[in-house]
């Protein structure tokens, strides 16, 4: 599969130009929320160029107009097919299931964004593309939606996804807290163990001493545990030390 249209937007090239090998097939969620929101800037970028386009060949003279060329064209086909990859996400293969998920919960696309982006695109293709003349009451219509309606909906998708990295962000901290706590326990089971091999050495020790030559046994036990509960408390306490360095 090829290299996104979202991830492309992102990278600042145009989507569908790359063949090779999927290389993002290991992107963070947290990197994938963010090229969607660089997409959605992408769109508000594009609707007002095919737009400006058309104002300006609808300024030209009559005689001197002959559609709105090749640019504008460019740039609606663009749109296409990043709202299509927007409006679509679960279809579009983009996303990690992580990203999916917190897109659904934040409510980041909405049926308001769908209907916008969708009106934009018919009315444009109509009026820019089929149209060798557009009409100026028109393309003045279309300019005023483009700056108003479907301006906010972009804006708010664009803070439902912002809403939805964030939501993403706070799990990656829960996690971490988890694995940071598991990781502590951990640690104080190992100090745990190291104090009560601590005290075996000490009685090892002592039996040893009472045994005097036939207790020579017990003293190598004891100075082998002592060192295995030296190391393993040391042990613990730098790994615990690392934790603290690391903000856990």
């Amino acid at each position: 599969m090829g290299r996104s249209n979202i991830t492309q937007v992102r990278q600042g090239r145009a989507p569908g130009k790359d063949s090779g090998p999927d290389r993002d097939a290991g992107q963070s969620a947290e990197a994938q929320l963010g090229d969607l929101i660089a997409a959605a800037g992408k769109l508000r970028m594009l609707s007002h160029q095919a737009v400006m386009l058309g104002l300006l060949q609808g300024a030209q003279p009559s005689g001197s107009r002959g559609g709105t060329g090749p640019s504008c064209a460019s740039a609606l086909e663009e749109f296409d097919r990043i709202s299509n990859a927007l409006m679509n996400p679960e279809q579009s293969g983009d996303l990690c299931e992580s990203a999916l998920l917190v897109l659904k919960q934040a409510g980041a696309v909405t049926s308001q964004a769908r209907i916008a982006m969708s009106r934009f695109r018919r009315e444009a293709h109509a009026l820019l593309l089929e149209c060798e003349l557009p009409n100026a009451h028109q393309l003045a219509r279309l300019a005023d939606f483009v700056a108003t309606d479907l301006l906010a909906a972009l804006n708010g998708m664009v803070q439902g996804i912002q809403t939805a990295l964030t939501l993403i962000r706070e799990e990656g901290q829960k996690e971490q807290q988890v694995l940071s706590g598991a990781v502590q326990d951990t640690v104080g089971r190992i100090k745990r163990l190291s104090k009560s091999l601590q005290v075996v050495a000490i009685n090892a020790s002592i039996e040893a001493h009472r045994a005097q030559s036939a207790g020579a046994g017990f003293v190598v036990l004891s100075e082998e545990m002592r060192r295995l509960a030296k190391n393993s408390g040391e042990e613990a306490d730098a790994l615990s030390a690392r934790l603290k360095a690391v903000g856990h």
